[in-house]
């Protein structure tokens, strides 16, 4: 292309129709969005180009003049922008493409099916696609990933669980020596300053899933989270599975740190919940497909060193730690519901048949298995230890060293002696009786 050719496609590109000059040779440049179809930024910035090859203090320039303009209607490439006042019925381009205006936006669309519908501005996005769902590769459709992490990492420590369909994948990795206090792979922010009416409207929240299953025999998850380390040699390491911080610095009327709620289905009626044995083992034994909550381990190799604690100080000591309802929420003779412990017996048979629960009248009740007795003291006591404080009248303790009927020729109804081969002590009138 020589000079001549080169001048007339500027000036015919140019237009002579903007305020702007380009510093060498005095280009006119178009000012975007003055004058109806004028050219973008992108377009405009080829001038300059030209200038400083013509003038003498550049090299040949790769021109970018990859779009057109037309009423209504523009396409251009990544990067493009465009002002103008007008209206653009439709932008269609490569994700990146922006062009702003002053005008109204009825659509963006973007070739994996990017829809930005807004006035003015842009308000929302969606992102929507087919999706791959065979197993032979990770097919992940927007992802963020921060500090090098990769993100098949799910896949790369647990190759026997196959691939996965993601459709958002978030990642971080926090470096040796980072100073920021949390590194996060998603995170979800939410403030409220909308009156709620008991939690019945507006209500806010930082993280909300669906999880639905429309065939039979699928399978559902609301939310699922594997903590691990990455290497056998590792030391002092810290797990936390999952962490509720409640703060309060205001008079609230509710607060709640977990909820577990049995509901019927939206827009649906009540189903069927599945047969649940007395006697199951949880996730090793099966399963226990009717619980609210399971503590278990995926491997007698690893077991938990406590199962659930209420630490001191933490609680209203005016209140209960732990309540069993009722089995009926209203209504009369209704008692509560039974705190059962399991055991193995000398022939490798599981049982849970010793429990406890309140009567409808308040009596407490213990029942041990059938033909077995309620043993009380765990061992007992001797006589000389039996306790004398007050507040201990209709106690019950073993005493294995008073005197009994039988084998001590104990008086029926005396008070309890040492020295014997054993018996229940009971606290009556502050004094021990045995017999």
């Amino acid at each position: 292309m020589n000079k001549a050719t080169v001048c007339y496609v500027v000036l015919l590109l140019a237009g002579m129709c903007g305020a702007q000059t380009t510093p060498n040779l005095g280009f006119n440049v178009p000012t975007p969005g003055t004058q109806f179809n004028t050219w973008g930024q992108l377009e405009n910035y080829n001038f300059f180009l030209l200038d400083s090859y013509l003038g003498g203090t550049g090299t040949l320039p790769n021109l970018s003049v990859s779009g057109t303009m037309t009423a209504g209607h523009f396409v251009g490439p990544i990067g493009d922008t465009s002002p103008s006042t007008g209206t653009f019925t439709s932008i269609t381009g490569p994700i990146g493409s922006i062009s702003p205006s002053t005008g109204s936006f009825t659509g963006i669309t973007g070739p994996i099916g990017q829809s930005v519908p807004s006035t003015g501005a842009f308000t929302s996005t969606s992102v929507v696609n087919a999706g791959v769902f065979t197993n032979a590769q990770e097919n992940q459709y927007l992802t963020s990933m921060i500090g090098g992490i990769s993100s098949t990492l799910f896949h790369d420590l647990c190759s026997g669980c196959g691939f996965t369909t993601e459709a958002i994948t978030g990642g971080v990795n926090v470096p040796l020596g980072a100073g920021i206090h949390q590194g996060f792979g998603v995170n979800g922010l939410s403030d409220s300053s909308c009156n709620a009416l008991s939690r019945t409207t507006c209500n806010s929240g930082s993280f909300f899933g669906l999880a639905t299953v429309s065939a039979n025999n699928a399978a559902a998850w609301g939310w699922n989270v594997v903590v691990q380390g990455r290497s056998a040699g590792l030391n002092g390491t810290n797990y936390t599975g999952g962490e509720i911080d409640m703060g309060v610095q205001d008079t609230p009327s509710y607060v709640r740190g977990l909820n577990i709620t049995m509901s019927i289905p939206f827009g649906a009626s009540a189903g069927t919940m599945p047969v649940t044995a007395a006697n199951c083992m949880g996730l090793i034994g099966g399963g226990c497909p009717g619980a609210a909550m399971e503590i278990n381990s995926g491997s007698p190799l690893l077991q938990w060193q406590k199962g659930l604690i209420f630490t001191d100080s933490s609680f209203n000591s005016a209140l209960d730690v732990l309540e069993i309802g009722a089995t009926s929420y209203s209504g009369a003779n209704f008692g509560s519901y039974s705190a059962c412990f399991a055991r193995w017996d000398s022939g490798a048979a599981r049982h849970v048949d010793d429990c406890l629960k309140a009567s409808s009248v308040g009596d407490l009740q213990l029942s041990a298995a059938p033909g077995r007795a309620v043993q009380m003291g765990g061992g007992g006591s001797t006589f000389s230890a039996l306790p004398t404080g007050a507040g201990l009248n209709g106690s019950l303790i073993y005493c294995n060293d008073c005197k009994n009927v039988p084998d001590d020729s104990a008086s029926p109804g005396a008070a309890c002696t040492g020295s014997g081969s054993g018996s229940l002590a009971r606290r009556e009138n502050n004094r021990w009786d045995c017999n």
